[in-house]
């Protein structure tokens, strides 16, 4: 797999989304690419980051009340790596999106990829 092929799967449901992107870096190098990404992408913000993963927040839209990311980071090779992410509306009760979670969490993955050195 090569850096520039690096495309998410997402998948939806009651406005919560699942996501994964293969990443050809080793997996130390990931919590940096993710401070990368934020820093591209306004709407998000990191509430917590850790070696293994992180949580993420974005901002309320005229399409959202906003959601939380969680994101775990792991290795699949000494120097591949993967990056699995979960996002969740911040308003527990809320069950129909139309469709913005998986939109959100596509633009979120696509701007990490974005910033994978080539």
């Amino acid at each position: 797999m090569t850096n520039a092929a690096a495309l998410p799967t997402i998948k939806s449901a009651w406005a919560r989304a699942t996501g994964h992107l293969e990443i050809d870096l080793p997996v130390a190098s990931l919590p940096n690419l993710l401070l990368a990404a934020v820093s591209r992408a306004p709407q998000y913000t990191i509430a917590d980051l850790q070696p293994n993963g992180a949580t993420v927040s974005t901002g309320v839209s005229a399409f959202s009340w906003g959601s939380k990311i969680t994101v775990q980071f792991s290795a699949t090779s000494e120097t591949t790596s993967a990056l699995d992410a979960r996002l969740a509306p911040l308003i527990a009760t809320n069950v129909l999106d139309f469709g913005q979670s998986k939109r959100d969490l596509t633009h979120f993955l696509t701007t990490v990829a974005a910033v994978i050195p080539r």
